[in-house]
């Protein structure tokens, strides 16, 4: 089938495999931290306190928002570090605390990893940023041995870039503990969404310590109305489950993890040929922008049962499910996951049969956000369209000056904030100038090969059931 001659683009995924191997037990009990952000609790005395409360849930690994003590950086971090690190080897714990580092005249983000016996592990240099943040920047990205494991430290917006976790997680992190602050718009529930997704893909336990508000939580998505950080600190297993969370106010969220335990949901550890990657350390990557004549399309997703799957049959669900999308207009059709081989005759005149729909409409669903446009009835055979403005910019709001309506009456004044966030609508271009190929190559060097499903458990995976 010549598949560049059809105007409508029909995709049907395919499922492939990969070897896995065991892991060694490696249980830790690891706390997310939910700090207050009141402006009497932002001192030393109430970190202090928070650590407490971990150390008295039998926290092994306690993980700080960022900028857990605001300072300028300078020797009062000194003695706030100096402090924690004593809290630390008080209590026989492991604490990651993010400060401001102040060093040869540049002002860093700075994460420590400080051990159980008070000494610092390591540090981390904050090494992504948007635009909006007046810090320098560090040029590595680095894990520490521990006694669980090796640890990953994240800060802030460091979770716009997957590739960070990505190079920990291939240099043997199992645990990564971010540390991260209030963004000039908080919007949480689709942030647990990507720290889940990023705690799956990279096979990694995720501890997330961030900040409440003073005030019972609000809606925080509006420029003019953010009101209050949304707290929501928590630990994420390695499977994407929310293990610990401390809602949405100040707390110490604490869960027993094996970080070595095998994946206990199916799942592929890609192993092959790492120079597939190239590209993502090629620093002179550029995005490519195409303008094609038709910008404002319609998406569809056509599902079938697995048994009514791909078949040269004009007549069948498969063939009817494609004319259905095909018939709304669709410029892109997305069919449902089949296990089909391609070698046979029988795919040879599905082939067929599909380039002829193909012709017959104009046919090319992920919204730039990761919200659902659009979503298919469970187990039932249909078929969802959404139109889509591929031109549509993705926003987001970047710190400013601008006074807002701090101090002013109105319907719930307390949640003005002092500043009004600024529009943006360069997300992508930014987020593509803050890459670092440089720090990237273990994407091409490593594989996460070693950690998923036990060989034995791939062997009963593949056997008839008997019960």
């Amino acid at each position: 089938m010549n598949r560049r001659i059809a105007q409508t683009t029909i995709l049907l995924a395919t499922i492939c495999t990969a070897a896995i191997c065991p892991a060694a037990e490696k249980t830790a009990r690891v706390c997310a931290v939910t700090q207050s952000w009141a402006a009497k609790d932002r001192n030393l005395e109430h970190v202090l306190g928070m650590i407490d409360r971990a150390a008295a849930q039998r926290a092994d690994i306690v993980c700080l928002p960022e900028q857990c003590v605001p300072t300028d950086g300078g020797e009062q971090a000194r003695k706030t570090l100096e402090a924690i690190a004593q809290a630390a080897a008080a209590r026989k714990i492991y604490i990651a605390a993010n400060l401001n580092e102040n060093s040869d005249g540049k002002l860093y983000s700075t994460s420590y990893l400080i051990g159980p016996d008070g000494k610092v592990i390591g540090k981390y240099r904050k090494s992504h940023r948007l635009p909006d943040e007046q810090i320098a920047l560090g040029d590595e990205l680095p894990v520490f041995d521990t006694r669980f494991g090796k640890v990953g430290l994240m800060i802030g917006t460091d979770h716009y870039w997957p590739e960070i976790p990505l190079v920990m997680a291939l240099d043997g992190a199992e645990l990564i503990l971010w540390s991260y602050g209030p963004e000039p718009v908080p919007q949480g529930y689709p942030l647990d969404i990507k720290m889940r997704v990023r705690a799956w893909d990279n096979h990694v336990t995720l501890v997330c310590a961030g900040y409440s508000g003073a005030l019972p939580y609000l809606c925080s998505n509006y420029p003019g109305y953010t009101g209050e950080p949304l707290g929501r600190s928590y630990v994420i297993n390695r499977s994407g489950t929310i293990v610990a969370d401390t809602g949405f106010r100040v707390g110490a969220a604490v869960a027993q993890v094996d970080l070595g335990r095998p994946r206990d949901i199916y799942g592929l550890t890609f192993k092959s040929d790492r120079k597939l990657f190239r590209y993502l350390v090629d620093p002179k990557l550029k995005p490519v922008i195409f303008k094609g004549t038709k910008r404002k399309i319609k998406l569809s997703i056509a599902q079938v049962a697995s048994g009514q799957g791909p078949n040269p049959n004009p007549d069948s669900q498969f063939a009817k499910i494609i004319d259905e999308a095909g018939g709304r207009g669709s410029d892109v059709i997305l069919m449902t996951e089949f296990h089909f081989p391609t070698d046979t005759e029988i795919a040879e005149k599905t082939f067929a049969l599909v380039a002829e729909k193909a012709r017959k409409y104009n046919s090319y669903i992920i919204d730039p956000y990761g919200h659902i446009l659009a979503a298919s009835q469970y187990w039932r055979d249909c078929v969802v369209t959404a139109e889509v403005d591929l031109d549509a910019p993705q926003i987001w709001f970047a710190r400013s000056d601008r006074p807002g309506r701090t101090g002013r009456k109105g319907y719930l004044a307390g949640y003005y904030p002092k500043v009004i966030p600024e529009k943006r609508t360069d997300f992508r271009s930014v987020l593509l100038a803050g890459r670092r190929p440089e720090l990237y190559k273990s994407i091409v060097e490593e594989s996460l090969a070693g950690r998923a499903i036990p060989a034995e458990v791939w062997k009963e995976m593949a056997q008839p059931r008997k019960d």
